[in-house]
């Protein structure tokens, strides 16, 4: 007995020309609206059905001229599913693509296959006029400018740390390295020959670089490797590898002679690279001269005033002749008020039941985060009077963690342009980026952007004089001019 399909083909095709109706009657819409693009809407229709396969790890701007408001981007993906990942060979692609900021066009793309299942979290890249330098683990790729082509190939004896943020420099054409068993390799950038090596003292220090300075390169190490001997500032030529000065921190008191400082101890330089500031035990601070290695002055702490005892603790600011550092005083939370010139200290504020975090100097003001540690939770700006720590202004966020760079945790950031401070905030549960620009001068807000983003957390961040780049599933660019952020898509 034959069944009556009629029916149901009759309710399928009011099903269907209802939905045609729904599509049509939102195309119209859309199109209609002031700020349609055609290109956008694909891009967003196709979002609606599938997430992205693909997450950004760096952006790298190209930066040759600060006046030139955007760059050049090389942007480093991977695919999220790691079986995806694989190639032919059973490798793991991680890809490269150039972005012309002038022609709004990728000018060229290129994979690198590694044969390390988690080599994509040890991805680094700087460059030069001529050249990309990519460090995966134990390789280095130098990929050509212009077309992308792989120049040369090296591979090292061991790799380079992933948390370690300053491991990597090119200083006189050289590109500096240090990997993890504490070698120093210079490397000629033309060819990949590895020029001079330089096997530090000190065997073991996780997460602890190199500082170019004035083209020299600044590091902490022991002079022997032994228990009993102190790590030193030392001075190094980037030609030959070899020290030219070393500066061997001293104890303040008479009870403290003997000490040992070890290779992570906090330091900190001023901005014009002419002086460190060495605080070897928490409890006072060094200033030397790095260009001829004299001690200018040596200075204790207030009573019960402490500093960090590690570098990846230490917090500060530099601003005008002061910096101003993350401390603590019995109970309380300070910012300590460092000068320059000749040493002078006093607690700026303290409070029992806030962390304090110093962010940025602007004019007569110090801008601070403050993060309640007692009770609800809490994260303010604080915009605190420099001379005598007065607060000004507070402002309330809706994050507390500020984003780390060698971790690359956090959903707070900050930036400063131009008489304007702009406050970023990942909203998690919302997946968007917010970014509101306050006067620095009352803390009233001036403008405040939202943007629909992909991907769950900050990959990198990274800024120039006038863009910051976020990098997610997808990059995006904030201009710090407007306070507009948007997607890199093309």
């Amino acid at each position: 007995m034959a069944e009556d399909f009629t029916g149901r083909r009759g309710c399928s095709g009011l099903l269907n020309l209802g939905l045609s109706v729904v599509v049509l009657l939102g195309i119209v819409w859309m199109v209609t609206q002031k700020d349609f693009s055609f290109s956008d809407f694909t891009k967003r229709f196709g979002k609606i059905s599938s997430t992205s396969s693909e997450e950004v790890l760096l952006t790298v701007p190209l930066v040759s001229d600060q006046k030139i408001p955007q760059t050049d981007l090389v942007v480093v993906k991977v695919k999220k599913d790691e079986s995806d990942r694989k190639n032919a060979e059973n490798q793991y692609e991680i890809q490269f693509d150039y972005k012309s900021a002038a022609n709004k066009t990728t000018a060229w793309e290129q994979v690198l296959a590694s044969k390390y299942k988690d080599g994509h979290q040890y991805v680094k890249c700087l460059y030069d006029q001529e050249n990309i330098y990519v460090i995966i683990k134990d390789f280095i790729y130098a990929l050509a400018r212009k077309s992308g082509d792989k120049i040369w190939t090296l591979r090292l004896r061991d790799q380079v740390s992933p948390e370690c943020t300053n491991c990597i420099s090119i200083v006189q054409r050289k590109l500096m390295v240090l990997t993890t068993d504490r070698i120093l390799h210079s490397i000629n950038t033309l060819n990949g020959n590895i020029l001079k090596k330089n096997r530090l003292e000190t065997p073991k220090a996780q997460g602890i670089g190199f500082y170019a300075i004035k083209n020299k390169i600044v590091l902490t190490d022991q002079l022997e490797d032994k228990p009993s001997v102190s790590a030193s500032v030392i001075v190094i030529n980037p030609i030959t590898l070899m020290p030219l000065r070393f500066f061997t921190p001293t104890a303040h008191r008479k009870l403290d002679s003997g000490k040992v400082y070890r290779v992570d101890m906090p330091l900190a330089f001023d901005k014009i690279g002419s002086h460190v500031y060495m605080m070897p035990e928490g409890t006072h601070v060094q200033c030397w001269d790095i260009d001829n290695g004299k001690k200018n002055w040596d200075k204790q702490l207030p009573s019960r005033v402490l500093l960090p005892d590690k570098m990846k603790d230490l917090q500060f600011v530099e601003h005008q002749t002061s910096m101003y550092l993350q401390g603590t005083s019995g109970n309380s939370n300070i910012i300590l008020k460092l000068d320059l010139l000749d040493g002078a200290m006093k607690s700026l504020v303290s409070e029992v039941d806030y962390s304090l975090s110093p962010l940025i100097g602007y004019r007569n003001q110090l801008f601070v985060l403050s993060q309640k540690t007692r009770g609800n939770q809490r994260s303010d700006i604080w915009a605190l009077n420099n001379k005598n720590g007065f607060i000004s202004w507070r402002y309330n966020l809706r994050n507390h963690a500020l984003y780390n760079p060698s971790t690359q945790q956090g959903n707070l950031y900050y930036a400063f342009y131009k008489g304007n401070l702009l406050v970023i905030q990942y909203l998690a549960e919302d997946k968007q980026i917010l970014v509101e620009k306050l006067n620095p001068m009352n803390g009233r807000l001036i403008k405040k952007s939202i943007k629909d983003v992909e991907g769950s957390k900050w990959n990198q961040i990274v800024a120039t004089d006038h863009q910051v780049y976020f990098s997610m599933d997808e990059v995006y660019r904030l201009d710090l001019k407007t306070g507009e952020i948007e997607t890199v898509d093309y």
